[in-house]
């Protein structure tokens, strides 16, 4: 098979959509691959005349088919085409045809032709332009909503600009709620919410405000689904007419009438005898009376032998008079039994002044009246009851006038009844205390009760501290008529919090109060010596934000503990975040006080175990790598030794030799340990040094050891550093390791300094072969303490140990010239 038959069969291989064909042009002959002869129902040989194959294009296509297949056999290039097809089973479809010439070159004999079947995308974007038209030409303005945590606008329609006074560049991207000043605002995420949830349209109708102007609109939000999920939300926005409006707000009206729960009923004063024209089913409820028996007469069939003629003359004068009026009558029902009716009659007047009705409303108030007698005879055995109380009770009208008050009160002020009754709240406390008294008395009346602290003053000038608890007091219909409040005498519990909160500010350990959702109730101020934040601005943050990620799951389990059992014994270790950005490692425990009404949480206690935790794991790995050098240095010196035994002379010299080097290996190792553990367990005395002298005496210490080495400093003069005594040990290091880890004769080492308002930096660049991964592990941080590491840099965990007791950071790099460059961070 030649490479073009190759590249032929290869290219007729069956393909999901996707059609080929092969033209012979010295027979015009069509070999059709599989799928093209399935798609052609042809069940026989796999080959057919090129004027055959051209009769699948409709008429008008195939000139233009044919067209394209003498451009590419001309011009030995890809020629290109999109036409319309009818099969032969009578299906329509759209192809895409390439028609390529095999070899593209003037010796081609064979032309490839693919066919790719668009037609579903055909359809979809013919569709897809009539959506387009009819949602640009609509009268409505319409809009697509994402549905998510947020609901954000995706496109709009020309309309809505016209409709809600927003351009589409400023709607794009928000929520409706933001950019649609309605009356109904805070519903509409919940609209939104309800059409994702039922999966059904939602409609509804409010208020639009366009600039000054407002519009009454109905929006219709639709969820449109792919399977289960909810792709979008569409939406139009339809503007109502005058008419609607008002039929709209009539319907409400008489809606909201019809379903009171207050008899309401209109009178005709035009009609004899003014008759009921309306009433609503709780009229029905009320007295028992049908609608159909109470229209056409006057309501007055609900007075009887008890019922005050009084207040009925009083009711008809207010009627002749066309006043409003509100009486208590004792009324009957239909069948005979009696209750306290509470009737108001108001009348109502047409635009041109005429009175036109009567509304009356009547409210049943038998219990309130009931209430009344047995509140009398209950009152002398609660008054009994509130002067056994140790809290101060009163009773004080809206002006904030003592109205009642229990025995307590006299007692403990000094104050006799008389000198009480009347007196105001505020006269209670010391002056300084008086307005936030008086404010509370007005939050009350408003927002229903309140808490305040303020000082009793007693009569004879003692001040003693008291908690006032106040709440609105309401009659039967609800109106305000004063407040109820307790006085309680704070001075112990005073006592304790100054004790506790002394502690507490004191301690150099962390105390928090967290809910059960993790969020800081309370945050002593020793976090701000301890991680640097400001106490009062972590409560309400979650505690999860400041953890380390790798520490959330044995933080929540230990957390989850501590609600579920309120075990205080078990304690854990976890990372949280400095102000700085850095970890520090923190061992909390936990304290279930959320029964406890002065805490109300879970109290977490932490303290810093940063440098401990540093320590431990300096020396587990310090341990590791001691005695992983160790075993490998003295198994070399074991087998050298024993090979000495049976080995000639000179041979024994050069083993002798290794042993010499491999011990004064060891020995090194040991110093460089017992350097790493005095860093470890010591602090270093600090001290300020002229950083090119530094640098210097450092180079020097290195270059007696290694002359051949050429070292360069780049150091500005005058540049002073504050830091520990054990910075050039580093510095030291870093170079030595430059340059006895050069394969070269005469290493190249540069050691540089650079100052800014932060920082210096000190860098030492060579021209060697790159670290090995164990040392930047080191150097990097990124040394995990495992059985398969086993670092020999013991040197570099000196320099890394050094610059972080400083507070410093270590960088790595490859130069551009190949070497490497350790770059060291020292604060200011």
């Amino acid at each position: 098979m030649t490479s073009s038959q190759t590249e032929s069969a290869q290219s007729t291989e069956p393909s999901r959509d996707i059609y080929g064909w092969e033209i012979d042009l010295t027979t015009d002959t069509v070999t059709l691959g599989p799928d093209a002869q399935e798609l052609l129902n042809s069940n026989e040989e796999p080959t057919l005349s090129l004027e055959k194959a051209l009769e699948l294009f409709d008429s008008d296509a195939r000139p233009k088919a044919e067209a394209a297949l003498n451009h590419a056999v001309q011009t030995n290039e890809t020629a290109n085409g999109t036409w319309d097809a009818e099969l032969p089973d009578g299906d329509r479809r759209v192809f895409n045809v390439t028609i390529k010439p095999i070899p593209p070159d003037k010796s081609a004999q064979t032309l490839h032709v693919t066919l790719t079947d668009i037609t579903a995308g055909h359809e979809r974007r013919n569709r897809c332009q009539q959506l387009e038209a009819m949602c640009a030409n609509a009268q409505d303005a319409l809009f697509v909503i994402a549905p998510g945590d947020k609901f954000t606008i995706e496109r709009v329609n020309s309309t809505w600009e016209k409709t809600t006074g927003v351009s589409a560049e400023q709607a794009i991207g928000q929520t409706p709620r933001e950019v649609v000043d309605t009356a109904q605002d805070e519903k509409l995420e919940r609209w939104c919410r309800a059409c994702v949830a039922r999966g059904q349209s939602v409609e509804y109708q409010h208020e639009l405000r366009v600039e000054n102007d407002s519009k009454q609109v109905k929006t219709t939000i639709t969820p449109v689904t792919t399977g289960d999920e909810v792709e979008y939300l569409a939406g139009s926005i339809q503007c109502m007419s005058a008419d609607e409006q008002q039929q709209k707000e009539l319907r409400e009206l008489q809606q909201a009438i019809d379903n009171a729960n207050v008899a309401i009923t209109l009178s005709d004063p035009a009609q004899e005898d003014n008759p009921l024209i309306y009433a609503n089913d709780a009229f029905e409820t009320l007295t028992g009376y049908s609608v159909s028996e109470a229209l056409g007469e006057n309501c007055r069939y609900l007075q009887g032998r008890n019922t005050d003629q009084a207040k009925i003359a009083a009711l008809r004068e207010a009627i002749d008079n066309e006043e409003s009026i509100t009486v208590e009558l004792r009324n009957y029902r239909k069948d005979g039994s009696e209750f306290w009716n509470r009737v108001t009659v108001t009348p109502i007047y047409d635009d041109g002044g005429s009175l036109i009705r009567y509304l009356g409303t009547q409210q049943d108030v038998t219990d309130r009246k009931e209430d009344k007698k047995e509140l009398q005879a209950e009152r002398a055995f609660t008054q009994q009851a509130l002067d056994t109380l140790d809290d101060l009770f009163y009773v004080v009208d809206t002006d904030g006038c003592i109205q009642r008050w229990n025995k307590r009160v006299t007692a403990v002020t000094g104050y006799t009844p008389a000198e009480v009754d009347g007196m105001k709240l505020t006269e209670l406390c010391s002056s300084s205390d008086r307005q936030p008294i008086s404010e509370a008395i007005e939050t009350t009346l408003r927002d229903n009760s309140t808490t305040v602290t303020a000082k009793l003053r007693t009569k004879d000038g003692e001040m003693i501290p008291f908690e006032w608890s106040n709440t609105r007091l309401t009659d039967t219909d609800g109106e305000t008529i004063g407040i109820v409040g307790i006085g309680r005498d704070i001075s112990q519990r005073r006592e304790r919090e100054r004790r506790f909160q002394a502690l507490v500010e004191e301690s150099n350990d962390s105390i928090s109060i967290v809910d059960a959702d993790g969020r800081f109730q309370y945050q002593s101020p020793s976090i701000e010596s301890i991680l640097g934040y400001d106490p009062t601005e972590l409560v309400g943050d979650s505690v999860w934000k400041y953890i380390h990620p790798n520490d959330h799951e044995t933080a929540q389990c230990w957390f989850a503990s501590v609600v579920n059992s309120g075990d205080t014994a078990e304690t854990v270790e976890l990372r949280v975040r400095h102000a700085d950005g850095s970890w520090q490692w923190m061992e909390a425990s936990g304290n279930d006080q959320i029964t406890n009404s002065a805490v109300d949480g879970y109290v977490i206690n932490s303290r810093k175990i940063t440098a401990r935790k540093q320590r431990e794991q300096h020396l587990c790995i310090l341990d590791r790598v001691l005695r992983h050098n160790f075993r490998n240095g003295m198994n070399v010196i074991r087998g050298r030794a024993e090979a000495i035994q049976s080995t000639a002379p000179t041979t024994a010299a050069a083993y002798a030799n290794e042993i010499i080097n491999k011990s004064d290996e060891l020995i090194e190792l040991t110093e460089k340990q017992r350097r790493l553990t005095s860093l470890i367990r010591d602090d270093s005395a600090v001290k300020t040094f002229d950083l090119r002298e530094l640098l210097q005496c450092s180079v020097s210490t290195v270059i007696a050891e290694h002359p051949d080495a050429e070292v360069t400093i780049e150091c500005p003069a005058e540049i002073q550093i504050q830091t520990t005594t054990d910075i050039e040990k580093a510095i030291i290091e870093l170079v030595t390791n430059a340059v006895v880890h050069n394969d070269a004769d005469a290493p190249t080492v540069t050691v540089s300094a650079t100052q800014s308002a932060e920082l210096i930096q000190i860098s030492v660049a060579d021209d060697g072969p790159p670290i090995p991964e164990a040392e930047r592990c080191v150097l990097a941080e990124r040394l995990q303490q495992t059985p398969l590491f086993h670092g020999s840099g013991l040197g570099l965990w000196l320099v890394k140990l050094i610059i972080s007791k400083v507070g410093g950071n270590i960088h790595l790099s490859r130069s551009d010239s190949g070497g490497n460059i350790v770059q060291i961070e020292l604060p200011q």
